[in-house]
């Protein structure tokens, strides 16, 4: 696919971002799918890129870049080497590209990679109409859900993963901040 699209760019290492109608769509690589956003989330991260805080200081090197990571979407164009996914599957994202090369990967713990990517964070993300996703990175959005529902299951899943760690059952539990994530951990609970 060819052509501009619409989306809200990380441009300069300081405060603010900037809404551009010209950004070019971008254009995958055999690994990836292209994703036409249905919807996108807003994440405590997506506030420190765009406060430019150490977070966001420490991995965005490649300025202008899309931001964004809690999405949900639809195939709209498939590389060569994706052959479990096609044109028009309902998708949403797992943020974390692992290099698949590293010692950790190699032993299983591609959760711990050495040289873990970030989507929406040192890869373009979806603040756009169109994004760029390894195929690594794709979950399959069940048809019960809805895109805003696929566009929180980022939250939901550290929510989960928390609780899990946590060992919870039968004990009480404070949950200290309710925003998103927060409210996902009372769910889990």
């Amino acid at each position: 696919m060819t052509g501009t699209m619409r989306g809200v760019c990380k441009t300069h290492p300081a405060s603010g971002a900037e809404y551009r109608t010209d950004i070019p769509i971008p254009q995958i690589t055999e690994d990836q799918v292209l994703m036409k956003v249905h919807a996108t989330a807003i994440c405590g991260t997506d506030l420190h890129i765009y406060n430019w805080g150490d977070y966001a200081a420490n991995r965005m090197k490649n300025l202008p870049m899309v931001f964004g990571h809690e999405t949900a979407g639809e195939i709209v164009e498939v590389g060569k080497n994706v052959t479990s996914w096609k044109i028009g599957d309902r998708i949403s994202v797992e943020t974390h590209i692992p290099c698949d090369e590293c010692f950790q990967c190699g032993i299983g713990n591609r959760h711990i990679c050495d040289h873990m990517k970030l989507f929406g964070v040192t890869e373009p993300g979806a603040f756009a109409e169109y994004a760029p996703v390894p195929k690594e990175s794709i979950v399959r959005l069940d048809d019960a859900l809805s895109y805003e529902q696929g566009a929180m299951l980022e939250a939901m899943g550290a929510g989960v993963h928390g609780v899990e760690k946590a060992d919870v059952k039968g004990k009480t539990v404070l949950v200290s901040g309710c925003g998103p994530i927060g409210l996902m951990v009372v769910g889990a609970c």
